[in-house]
């Protein structure tokens, strides 16, 4: 049975160019680490993060299989 902990995704955002998922099932602390950190944003682009819907949780558990 699947039993979904809050995880949250690392998504690239472009300014010109849309965005696009980089990382995923991190814990919150994990996200926000990652997205302090001066390498994570540049000029047209920066990384932010968000809470994984239950649907992308099972979507990356069976890729994992």
């Amino acid at each position: 049975m699947f039993s979904p902990k809050t995880t949250y995704k690392i998504i690239r955002f472009r300014f010109n160019d849309g965005r696009r998922t980089i990382k995923g099932g991190l814990s919150l602390e994990e996200a926000q680490e990652h997205c302090s950190s001066p390498k994570t944003h540049g000029e047209g682009w920066f990384d932010g993060f968000r809470q994984e819907t239950e649907q992308e949780q099972r979507r990356r558990a069976r890729r994992r299989r």
